[in-house]
C-alpha cells in the first residue's frame, strides 16, 4: 500500500492535523525509546530486536487477522511493513500499562517519514489508510484517542479499504458504560439498557464490534 508518505511532505506544527495527515509530526514526542524493527507480524503487531525480541502491540489499533484470512489483512500487514522495514529504527511511546495479558509491549510506534522531514505515528497511519479500526477494550488508556478517532473517521468517509463495503447505516446497540457495540439480539446485552445507533456512529464513539455477536 502506498501514498501516505508521499502526502506527508509538508511540515506542520507538532500535533497539528489535516485531513489525511493526522499521523504526521515534525518532531518526536519527549521520552520515547529508540528500538530496531525485527519483524512485522500483521497490521497491529510487530517485534523488535531489543529485549529478547519483544512483541509490540499498537495501542488503539485492531487490524484484520492474517490467521483468520480476514479481508485486507494482507494489505494491512504490508502497509506496516512498508513503514517499518526490518532493521530500521523506530521509537516507542508508552501510555499507562506497558504490557497486555499476552505480555506484549503496548506502545505508540513512530518512524521516520521516508518521503521527507518529520515522523509518522504508525498507530494513526494505519487508521488513516482504512486498514484497521480503533480499538480500546475495557479501561484501556489511550491518550491519543481523539486524533485516532478523527483519522479513522476520515478513512470511513472515503470508504477506504476495510470500510469500502461495510454498511455504516446498519442499526446496532451499546450500553452506557460499555466499550463494544452489539446486534440488538446479542446475549451480552439481553438484560441491559441499551442505546440504538448506526454502525458509523458507534465507530465515531470509539466503540468496538462485539467479539461474540460480530455485528459487522
Amino acid at each position: 500500500m502506498g501514498g501516505l508518505c508521499s502526502k506527508d511532505t509538508t511540515a506542520k506544527k507538532k500535533g497539528e492535523g489535516r485531513e489525511g495527515t493526522y499521523s504526521f509530526l515534525d518532531a518526536l514526542p519527549s521520552g520515547v525509546e529508540k528500538v530496531t524493527v525485527d519483524h512485522v507480524y500483521d497490521g497491529d503487531t510487530l517485534t523488535i530486536q531489543e529485549h529478547n525480541k519483544t512483541r509490540v502491540r499498537l495501542i488503539g489499533v485492531d487490524a484484520p487477522e492474517l490467521k483468520e484470512k480476514e479481508p485486507y489483512a494482507v494489505e494491512s500487514a504490508n502497509f506496516v511493513k512498508q513503514l517499518c522495514p526490518k532493521g530500521s529504527p523506530m521509537w516507542l511511546e508508552y501510555d499507562g500499562e506497558r504490557t497486555d495479558r499476552y505480555d506484549r509491549c503496548l506502545a505508540y510506534v513512530y518512524v521516520q517519514n521516508r518521503a521527507g522531514a518529520g515522523y509518522l505515528c504508525v498507530n494513526v497511519a494505519v487508521l488513516e489508510e482504512g486498514l484497521a479500526n480503533y480499538y480500546a477494550p475495557g479501561n484501556t488508556n489511550v491518550s491519543k484517542r481523539d486524533i485516532m478517532l478523527k483519522a479513522s473517521k476520515v478513512a470511513r468517509s472515503k470508504k477506504a479499504n476495510i470500510w469500502k463495503s461495510m454498511d455504516l447505516n446498519k442499526k446496532v446497540v451499546h450500553t452506557r458504560n460499555g466499550s463494544a457495540f452489539h446486534s440488538a439480539n446479542c446475549e451480552d446485552v439481553r438484560n441491559a439498557k441499551t442505546t440504538t445507533v448506526s454502525v458509523g456512529e458507534a465507530f465515531d464513539l470509539g466503540l468496538n464490534p462485539c467479539r461474540n455477536c460480530k455485528p459487522v
